[in-house]
């Protein structure tokens, strides 16, 4: 295209969709990533620790244990004890974080939504509804875990660390992100359309 005189050129952009993907790092942590779909909540990471057997949320360059985001969603102890055997789910169980769900709370759940003096009861409302409200791609979920649904659910979380633990013992691979099939490719009809979306006041700038 030629504008202003001067000639461009647009490659095609390939973006990831979103789904929770498998990996194992180079220090030899088990992470899953839950990549959201855009606008519906933060990229995310479930990290499982080979070392201590426990399980972290990570997010903002912080980690919070696992359980009580499970447990503020709703999830019963024997349903984690059955994702992760009752040796893994007792280490957990016994890591204490009395911040975690303040933690939690203000990392997952959207700033303009937050209460600057929330009950904890509130905060454990407001993170279900946060975690409902994140998207997902249906086929790519049902694809990595077998689980077809077009949102985050505690049973997508607590599959998808259940799948790091069968990572972690040569049951299962990480999963490709660079595959094709998990790709989505846009185009320079889709950009423009996009950078007009979402430039704010939606006025086309010089």
């Amino acid at each position: 295209m030629i504008y202003r005189g001067s000639r461009y050129n647009v490659v095609n952009q390939q973006r990831l969709k979103p789904a929770v993907y498998g990996r194992v790092k180079k220090n030899e942590e088990l992470e899953v990533m839950a990549n959201p779909s855009p606008g519906s909540g933060s990229t995310h990471r479930y990290i499982f620790n080979p070392e201590s057997s426990v399980f972290f949320l990570s997010s903002r360059n912080s980690k919070v244990p696992l359980v009580p985001l499970l447990r503020a969603l709703g999830v019963e102890d024997d349903a984690i004890r059955a994702a992760w055997g009752d040796e893994i789910a007792e280490k957990n169980f016994a890591k204490r974080d009395g911040g975690s769900l303040d933690k939690l709370y203000e990392r997952l759940v959207p700033k303009k939504l937050q209460e600057p003096h929330a009950t904890p009861e509130f905060k454990q409302i407001a993170l279900r509804q946060a975690i409902g409200t994140i998207k997902l791609d249906p086929w790519s979920t049902k694809k990595i875990l077998g689980i077809e649904t077009d949102h985050l659910t505690p049973e997508v979380i607590l599959r998808s660390t259940a799948k790091t633990l069968e990572m972690s013992r040569g049951l299962s691979q990480g999963d490709d992100r660079d595959s094709l099939a998990f790709q989505t490719v846009h185009g320079v009809e889709d950009l423009m359309a996009e950078r007009f979306r979402l430039d704010s006041g939606h006025h086309q700038k010089n």
